[in-house]
């Protein structure tokens, strides 16, 4: 294997990393303490290799509530309707699901119920990654999919999803969650509060933020242990060149989408290759945040991270 097929997109690490040991406990709690709650908002998907415009929207309600004082005990519904706000429900990944501590919450993450080949690996900011324990080429449903969920604020998240459907097709979707009080519609104008709703093609080009941005970032792996270091932004290609990019055995592609968040992914499935779903997040002139899902090259998940660097005076 040349060394150009080794590299994926990354940050640079500027010290020694710090190691601690989580609990199943840890993860069932942190997530309890950010998300348990009304998630309204917008979900748009676009096939990059295929054009820049949507594919397919919803608006939609994804709800989780403690069943119980004791919060061990969750209940979760999905709904997904029209854009235009009316319309009947969307069969689609509604659940319900109930979850329980000690059944759901392992020690190589969260299982959630829609997926046996998923995890939650919960990070303490409110970050999360939903994602493939390993990738599965001959899967008739999809090689790999994961969510990337951005805690934008206790009230404020975007999951950023990305996946290759049976024929090999990339799919790239973006959420725009705010909660409400209930898990009841909005009236159909409403288009979003914190989040304004958008219809917005794919960015063909975007300029990536002029500095140095420097940070603490996070990396969770499937025995949960945590890593921590002090480490470098190294631009929405993770550090690799074009000419990089082009000799590497596994071809990426840079996606940009509303709100400042570029997706660096393989353009295709990448069997049998060490790769990375990069993610940054350009949250203003002075902050960029990133989120990714790194993958052996046997097909198993390595870790997911969560990184939020300032720049650099």
């Amino acid at each position: 294997m040349s060394q150009q097929s080794e590299n994926v997109p990354d940050t640079e690490g500027l010290e020694e990393a710090t190691v601690e040991q989580l609990t199943s406990h840890d993860q069932w709690e942190w997530n309890s303490q950010h998300h348990w709650k009304h998630w309204h908002g917008l979900w748009s998907m676009w096939q990059p290799t295929e054009g820049p415009h949507i594919a397919k929207i919803y608006k939609s309600v994804r709800s989780l509530w403690p069943v119980d004082k004791e919060r061990v005990h969750l209940y979760h519904r999905n709904q997904w309707y029209e854009s235009s706000g009316e319309g009947p429900d969307v069969n689609w990944e509604g659940g319900p699901w109930a979850m329980y501590e000690f059944k759901h919450s392992l020690q190589d993450g969260i299982w959630h119920p829609n997926s046996i080949d998923h995890r939650i690996l919960q990070f303490p900011n409110g970050d999360l990654g939903w994602v493939q324990l390993a990738l599965k080429p001959n899967d008739p449903k999809s090689v790999v999919f994961n969510e990337m969920h951005f805690m934008a604020s206790p009230d404020a998240r975007a999951p950023v999803i990305l996946g290759y459907d049976f024929e090999g097709k990339m799919g790239v979707a973006l959420m725009l969650e705010e909660t409400r009080d209930n898990d009841k519609r909005p009236e159909p104008s409403w288009q979003g509060t914190i989040w304004k709703h958008h219809r917005a093609s794919l960015e063909e080009s975007r300029i990536e933020p002029v500095g140095t941005f420097v940070g603490t970032e996070i990396s969770i792996d499937t025995h949960l242990e945590m890593t921590s270091k002090k480490a470098v932004w190294k631009g929405f290609r993770g550090g690799l060149s074009e000419e990089d990019a082009n000799n590497m055995d596994c071809k990426y592609i840079l996606i940009h989408l509303p709100y400042g968040f570029t997706v660096y992914a393989p353009q295709e499935a990448a069997i049998d290759k060490p790769h990375a779903y990069y993610v940054s997040w350009v949250v203003d002139d002075n902050q960029v945040r990133i989120m990714s899902s790194r993958y052996f090259a046997d097909g198993r998940l390595q870790y997911v991270k969560s990184g939020t660097y300032y720049k650099s005076a």
